[in-house]
């Protein structure tokens, strides 16, 4: 029996490109994926609902140069019901809950010691990654921005809003 499983991705690059792989890959396995482009309400719906079968596209939630922010979406997940509509955790939107992961993260936010909160986030990871979630991580995309001694006023925001208008250069 071969299953078909549905992808659904944006129209643009690099996410129909990554959709067109994960199909010739199935398909070495004998899997027939079909490819159902749309745009973000299209293929994020399905996404929020929780109607899909698997998906390529872009999570932002969250997303920031603290491992907190980052695996706050990808991991975390206290309320696996649907009607719990925790639409901003990626790890919600996947079905994908670990208890033990859970507690880990909410203990690693109160760690006051820089070295044991690193280990603590680093075994999150190990954990999310033995157990082989609903959600493959491809790749992060991060704006990062490079300063010199002398600018004045820049201060990032761990969330990627970071404000330009009092940005000065001493020079």
């Amino acid at each position: 029996m071969v299953s078909r499983p549905r992808s659904a991705c944006c129209r643009i690059s690099p996410f129909v490109n990554i959709a067109t792989a994960l199909q010739a890959t199935l398909a070495e396995g004998g899997i027939d994926a079909e490819i159902l482009t749309g745009n973000g309400d299209q293929v994020y719906g399905n996404m929020r609902a929780r109607t899909f079968d698997m998906i390529v596209g872009r999570g932002g939630d969250r997303t920031g140069a603290h491992p907190y922010t980052s695996l706050l979406s990808i991991v975390y997940n206290p309320d696996n019901s649907d009607e719990a509509k925790l639409y901003t955790l990626q790890a919600w939107r996947t079905s994908f809950q670990d208890e033990q992961i859970n507690a880990l993260l909410d203990a690693a936010l109160l760690e006051p010691d820089p070295e044991k909160q690193d280990e603590m986030y680093a075994a999150i990871q190990r954990k999310f990654e033995e157990d082989i979630p609903a959600m493959q991580i491809i790749s992060m995309s991060y704006d990062t921005v490079v300063y010199q001694d002398d600018i004045e006023g820049y201060i990032a925001h761990p969330y990627q809003n970071t404000r330009y208008r009092e940005v000065r250069k001493d020079r």
